[in-house]
């Protein structure tokens, strides 16, 4: 705090290092001492500029309501010797900008009027003043500009993510539309040449399997819709699991599709892995996902690879790994989003699905304290590795660690 006047004369004259000791002291003279605790408004926007204040202790943050906006922006922080309120000097006019005190705070503060009697009186003073006071107010306008050129670039950000948004859902209306209406048609018309009763015999035996499938295809849909819905109103079940037991299990399930009855999947599982507390449902689905992932995303016979093993003691990892088509680079950030759709351009093959399969899987392994990273190459495959805690997972609120550096495949 200021106790004599040489520590004023002091603060003024860091504030203005340009004025002589006698413009010091003139000022000085014209000068009153205020008093702010932590919290408190010294000037705020809007108002009209009547008092040129000058920081001699404490710290304050500049903030302001920029381009119209309903929240207050930080600008800048400082601290003493700093002056401000300069507007009032100048000119008549509002406050551009709200100053608060962001500790106990004094100031050296000079009335208008009494200002422009003292300038008068000393127009070398006035010059002087006017000089770093418009320099002053250049660099601050920089200040905003540069502030609103990052605003104006972050809601451009925004507006761009919502726009893809937008194109996300429009596009999941049409697959959703696309991957009912398929089997609804099949069904439709094997129901229909049934009651008809020209289907008999062997014929017969097929259009019922061909119903059943089709069934069997929009069941899966709708559930993976449902599971998007709840998952997030829901916590997992944990229980003590075999993660051999529980992948093998994913796979079977994802090999009872008629599509991939023919595929070639190899396992390598770890013998020692322990048990582990999952919800196995969750777990179990997130794996079918992955797994199911692979092989649609696989051409042909192309070979899928699983493995299961236990990098770290901490973590047990599962990768599930194609020679697939693979994902390009601008789009791996979005492939966990829901509804994230991708056709392959070079044969313009439009996969089928709802995108929603990887972001249902991310959320349950996510859920249990682990993440999947993924690794892939534009027409030569792709991995994604699921490292899960090899312990309970803590409670979200004390969090978990982070998994290790990524496997080489």
């Amino acid at each position: 705090m200021i106790a004599v006047n040489s520590e004023r004369l002091d603060m003024l004259q860091q504030a203005f290092p340009s004025l002589n000791e006698r413009e010091i002291r003139d000022l000085d003279s014209a000068a009153q001492v205020g008093h702010y605790p932590a919290g408190a408004v010294i000037c705020r926007q809007g108002e009209w500029a009547s008092v040129f204040y000058v920081l001699c202790a404490g710290d304050v943050t500049v903030t302001s309501v920029l381009g119209g906006g309903e929240w207050e922006t930080v600008l800048h922080r400082a601290s003493a010797p700093y002056y401000f309120g300069e507007l009032a000097l100048l000119g008549d006019g509002v406050r551009s900008a709200t100053i608060r005190a962001a500790t106990t705070c004094e100031t050296l503060e000079i009335e208008k009027q009494t200002f422009r009697r003292l300038a008068n009186n000393n127009p070398g003073l006035r010059q002087e003043l006017f000089r770093q006071l418009s320099q002053r107010m250049q660099t601050n306008d920089r200040l905003i500009i540069d502030q609103l050129n990052r605003q104006n670039a972050a809601l451009q950000a925004a507006y761009e993510n919502l726009a893809r948004q937008d194109r996300m859902r429009s596009e999941f209306i049409t697959n959703l539309s696309h991957e009912l209406r398929t089997p609804l048609t099949a069904i439709q018309g094997f129901t229909h040449l049934i009651k008809l009763g020209v289907v008999r015999g062997e014929a017969l035996q097929e259009g019922v399997e061909a119903i059943a499938r089709n069934v069997d295809k929009m069941t899966w849909l709708v559930n993976s819709l449902l599971v998007l819905y709840e998952m997030q109103l829901t916590a997992p079940r944990l229980s003590p699991t075999n993660l051999n037991d529980l992948l093998t299990a994913a796979l079977n399930e994802a090999l009872t599709s008629p599509e991939y009855a023919d595929r070639v999947v190899s396992v390598a599982l770890a013998p020692d892995l322990p048990s582990v507390f999952l919800d196995v449902a969750g777990v179990t689905l997130a794996l079918r996902l992955l797994i199911d992932n692979a092989l649609k995303f696989s051409p042909g016979r192309a070979p899928v690879l699983i493995r299961a093993s236990r990098p770290e003691a901490a973590w047990l990892t599962i990768e599930v790994i194609d020679e697939g088509v693979g994902i390009p680079v601008e789009m791996q950030g979005q492939i966990f989003e829901p509804f994230f759709h991708w056709s392959h351009s070079d044969d313009q093959r439009l996969f089928s699905g709802l995108g929603v399969g990887l972001s249902i899987a991310d959320y349950i392994i996510h859920s249990h304290g682990g993440r999947i990273e993924l690794e892939s190459d534009p027409g030569r495959g792709s991995t994604f590795r699921v490292f899960l805690p090899a312990a309970a997972p803590a409670p979200l609120s004390q969090g978990t660690p982070s998994p290790p550096n990524p496997l080489t495949a």
